[in-house]
């Protein structure tokens, strides 16, 4: 009885968890008139601004084999373009084909339209999940599946479960972070570079000056040589780095000598504090107990608690 009642005491003092905060927000969402206003103006926007990659009439979200719906990179995509992408995906990787000017310009548009479809999700993410109140450094919004998602099917049918924070599952490098010879960035420019200058001396060799059809073959090999080493540079997951990302260039004995130092800052900087912070902002614009703790992922007693203790 007292252990369970000191883990208790122990929970209350850090506060809910993240995770749990944003799959409690998740939930708020799914049922407010209001996102789901916010989800049909990005869909109308996107069919508007890329018909040629429309989105459908919203549907239920799957409840059964989910296995071939076009997420990747912790995002849902318009059907059309995820197929648009993969095929140029396999044109680009076929060794002996080589782009055309119009070829390059049908990437860069692709391209484009995917760094649209990617901004409208973060955007209407960070909307709804502010980092004042979800803080985070990620490179990508925890939320953006989750949001995705509710723009394609009717969000009160998206599973919760699809917003992310803080996963700390292993991720994978083709070579050790810290070696930059081994990354294919790396060994294609070089590969470029040593193409050209290999070009060059010769036509220094040979005593001649560089013509225009000269410097165009030039470009030509330096780009073969770079996409060469792309090609090669297969990921097998057999082989490279698995890592947990925490902190870079961490060692299990740092870990321990700065255990409570880190625990510490990452408590202060996304645990307790920010809640309480948080709370007392949205009671100082007026909000109610449960329209705060909507807003935050927790409930309305954790609200009370924190309002309570602030005047103490």
């Amino acid at each position: 009885m007292e252990r369970r009642a000191a883990a208790k005491t122990e929970r209350e003092r850090q506060g809910p968890s993240n995770r749990n905060r944003f799959v409690a927000r998740a939930k708020t969402l799914a049922k407010d008139k209001t996102f789901r206003e916010e989800t049909e103006r990005v869909r109308t926007l996107w069919n508007k601004e890329r018909p040629g990659y429309p989105l459908n009439a919203k549907t239920w979200f799957p409840t059964s084999d989910t296995s071939d719906l076009p997420v990747g990179g912790g995002l849902f995509y318009p059907p059309d373009l995820r197929d648009a992408l993969e095929a140029d995906d396999e044109r680009w990787a076929d060794k002996k084909w080589w782009p055309s000017r119009a070829d390059r310009e049908r990437r860069w548009k692709l391209g484009h339209t995917e760094h649209l479809w990617r901004a409208l999700v973060v955007s209407l993410a960070s909307e709804v999940f502010p980092i004042d109140d979800f803080p985070h450094h990620l490179r990508q919004h925890p939320a953006s599946l989750f949001v995705s998602l509710c723009v394609a099917f009717e969000p009160s049918s998206v599973p919760t479960s699809s917003v992310y924070a803080y996963s700390l599952e292993p991720q994978w490098a083709p070579a050790h972070p810290n070696d930059i010879e081994a990354f294919d960035a790396y060994l294609a420019l070089r590969a470029k570079a040593d193409a050209l200058s290999s070009g060059l001396r010769q036509v220094a060799e040979g005593g001649a000056a560089l013509s225009p059809a000269g410097a165009e073959r030039l470009i030509r090999d330096g780009a073969r040589a770079e996409a060469s080493v792309s090609w090669s540079q297969r990921r097998d997951r057999a082989s490279g780095f698995w890592f947990v990302p925490i902190v870079p260039e961490l060692t299990a004995r740092d870990w321990r000598d700065a255990e409570a130092d880190a625990l510490a800052a990452s408590h202060a900087r996304f645990g307790e504090s920010v809640v309480a912070e948080r709370i007392r902002h949205w009671r100082g614009e007026g909000l109610s107990n449960r329209a705060i703790a909507a807003k935050l992922g927790v409930t309305p007693p954790t609200v009370a608690n924190h309002l309570k203790g602030s005047k103490t």
